[in-house]
């Protein structure tokens, strides 16, 4: 067949009236010699040694075109085809339509291969480049019926090359069967604020599977090299998904930004804290099964063998993590959930309905930890320091008694728990060592629940911390996310006050309550406690009832002991021993009420009653024995006693005698600690006190 044609495009558009089209113009011009023998039944069968010729060319210039069917007028098309040999060469195509411009080479290496079927190796390449590409015009974006895709591209080139043979090209059932590479492929996209640069993939295809090797490239400064296996991919071109379907999925990267990789139109889809992570040194591997009911994911199953990474912005690096998760019907289960974050080693496994039909719900909402260290300190980046306080120590009681049930923003504002969702569960926890706050509990064994009401209940919860045991049982009440209440039936058993450094929040102010007081301490604490979204408690908003007992004491630099020094002669007020104090306290809106008790100490035996609110308001009533007055009387006017090497010797724990009458000088200490009155009083009392 001989060919040759050259046409002028504005002449055939007004010689046959195409209303159509309009404002057409260019040239095309079709240079053909071809020569073969083809069996049009079965092309395979073509003898493919006799003489051929496939000589043709086909150029396209100046091409511009306006037609309503067209997204945008063709501006400009300059388009140069020929068949050289076998092979088709495409060594220009340079399109301009509307804000779009396109440019286009490529070659197939055996064209007539692919009409006869043959087997025949068969290459085939194709280079695209746009300075930009408006996707939004291309595909008609309307906003009002969200027809189109609103994104342009810039600075857009890729490579695409194929290696398979002629017949796989036209007789495989769903992708022809060989090895296809995507090369070099760089964009900058509006909507999508960040550059894709040095990608390339290699495919791999066979009957059934379809294997993706070190699809490598580049999010900006985000790196990644991605490895999977596909089995059966026809499975997803069918018209009716129904089955299963297997995939095999590997991630590598050397350096992974979250912010390069999940926002788009101004949008960050990844949680704030996380926002501006980044991960070193990625691994991932997993398997999944997925099973398909009428074109709908039924079930789905995860086995995953590795995750590891390293983190920044929280410093600590996953391992060995590994688990299986399973979905079907709403219903998720997780596995032998193993993992290593930082110092942290857990196993976790999980049950949760993710459904609102109760009466299909098969099991019921379950969480189980077991770790032999869990450090939260770490987990959550835990600061020693005080946060930044809201009130000084030097405010005027005034002005706290003013704030006594205002929030404090340090701790209201940190992450709340009770503005999630909750829903019915249960929790088993077994946990050797759980950092938190410096403290090591060791020993946990807790069982809790949930409701969907926003409650947690502390079935029980055993614990070993500070040298000492801890027993409690009782509820959270976060029904008001604002305001959490802590309704406890608390036993300490022989805590060591030195190594339990807990924390109370006191009028913007943060308190230890182990700082002066040291020995052994056992209690039983009831009470309905305000706490803060991060577990402080809050004692100016508090209801706290205690029976406090504590052995082997000791008050060092307790401001109401050194207030009396002038009562106590030479002893040592700075460091006050004594064996056993045994009380009970309450403490109420941020007042503590001391009943009446006798304290045998360093300092003789000596009664102490009274309240103390949290901003250092006081009113005690002390009743200090006339010997221990006559000893400091002693001391103003002789000195201080001796020992033989000149020192001054170690005060002694005086027992009160219980055979012997003990008169008392009654003091009462009233204002704060920084300014306070010392007055001779006696503490009213309904009942007449006992002659001693």
């Amino acid at each position: 067949m001989e060919l040759h044609a050259d046409f002028n495009l504005n002449f055939l558009a007004e010689f046959f009236n195409l209303s159509d089209i309009e404002d057409v113009s260019g040239n095309i011009k079709l240079d053909m010699h071809f020569h073969d023998i083809i069996d049009l039944e079965h092309p395979e069968k073509a003898l493919s040694q006799l003489n051929q010729a496939y000589e043709s060319e086909l150029t396209v210039r100046d091409l511009h075109v306006v037609s309503s069917d067209l997204p945008a007028p063709i501006d400009n098309l300059d388009l140069h085809l020929a068949m050289r040999g076998k092979m088709g060469v495409l060594d220009q195509f340079e399109l301009k339509m509307g804000e779009t411009d396109l440019s286009m080479d490529g070659y197939v290496s055996d064209l007539p291969a692919v009409i006869h079927h043959t087997n025949i190796p068969v290459e085939a390449k194709l280079g695209i480049r746009s300075n930009k590409l408006d996707i939004a015009q291309l595909t008609g974006f309307s906003e009002g019926d969200s027809t189109g895709v609103d994104e342009q591209i810039e600075d857009f080139k890729v490579l695409f090359a194929f290696k398979s043979s002629a017949q796989a090209f036209t007789e495989s059932k769903y992708l022809p069967k060989g090895e296809f590479f995507i090369e070099e492929l760089h964009a900058q996209l509006k909507h999508y604020p960040h550059e894709l640069h040095d990608f390339h993939v290699d495919l791999l295809i066979d009957d059934r599977d379809l294997s993706i090797v070190d699809f490598t490239g580049f999010i900006d400064q985000s790196d990644f090299h991605f490895n999977g296996n596909i089995h059966d991919y026809g499975f997803w071109m069918k018209d009716t998904l129904e089955g299963d379907v297997k995939l095999d999925i590997s991630l590598n990267s050397d350096m992974l930004k979250l912010e390069d990789i999940f926002s788009y139109q101004g949008e960050n889809y990844v949680p704030e804290d996380y926002r501006h992570e980044e991960f070193d040194k990625l691994a991932l591997h997993l398997n999944s099964d997925m099973h398909f009911k009428s074109s709908e994911l039924h079930s789905i199953d995860l086995d995953l063998d590795k995750f590891e990474a390293k983190m920044h912005v929280h410093p600590m690096r996953f391992e060995e993590f590994s688990g299986r998760f399973h979905y079907e019907d709403d219903h998720l289960m997780i596995q032998k959930m193993h993992g290593k974050l930082g110092r942290t080693v857990f196993d976790l496994d999980m049950n949760y309905y993710l459904g609102e039909d109760e009466s299909i719900k098969l099991r019921d909402n379950h969480f189980g930890l077991k770790a032999n260290y869990i450090d939260f300190d770490q987990l959550f980046a835990f600061n020693t320091s005080a946060p930044g306080t809201t009130t000084t120590a030097s405010s005027s009681t005034e002005e706290a008694s003013k704030n006594t049930t205002e929030d404090v923003e340090s701790h209201s504002e940190a992450f709340n728990l009770y503005e999630l969702p909750f829903t019915d569960m249960t929790f088993d926890v077994d946990v050797g060592h759980f950092i938190y706050h410096r403290i090591d509990l060791q020993n946990i064994h807790a069982r809790l629940k949930t409701t969907h009401n926003h409650y947690i209940y502390v079935d029980t919860l055993r614990m070993n911390a500070a040298g000492g045991k801890f027993l409690m049982s009782g509820y959270f009440n976060g029904s008001d996310p604002k305001h959490i209440y802590l309704k406890p039936n608390l036993k300490v058993v022989k805590a060591d006050l030195d190594r339990l450094m807990f924390k109370f929040e006191n009028f913007g102010q943060d308190e230890l309550v182990s700082e002066n007081l040291h020995g052994k301490l056992s209690a039983h604490i009831t009470g309905n406690i305000r706490v803060y979204p991060d577990m402080v408690p809050d004692l100016d908003q508090s209801e706290i009832h205690m029976d406090v007992e504590l052995l082997n004491g000791r008050l060092d630099n307790y401001e109401p002991v050194l207030m009396v020094s002038d009562y106590m002669g030479d002893k040592d007020l700075s460091s006050v021993r004594f064996d056993t104090l045994k009380n009970h306290m309450d403490i109420t809106n941020g007042i503590i009420t001391i009943p009446n008790m006798t304290i045998e100490s360093t300092l003789g035996h000596y009664e102490l009653s009274g309240t103390q609110s949290m901003t250092e308001e006081i009113d005690y009533y002390i009743r200090i024995p006339w010997s221990v007055i006559k000893q400091g009387a002693r001391y103003k006017l002789f000195g201080s006693k001796k020992t033989k090497d000149g020192e001054v010797g170690d005060d002694e724990i005086i027992e009160k005698d219980p055979n012997r009458k003990t008169r008392y000088l009654n003091l009462r200490i009233t204002g704060t600690m920084d300014d306070y009155k010392i007055k001779l009083s006696k503490k009213k009392d309904k009942k007449k006190r006992q002659k001693d």
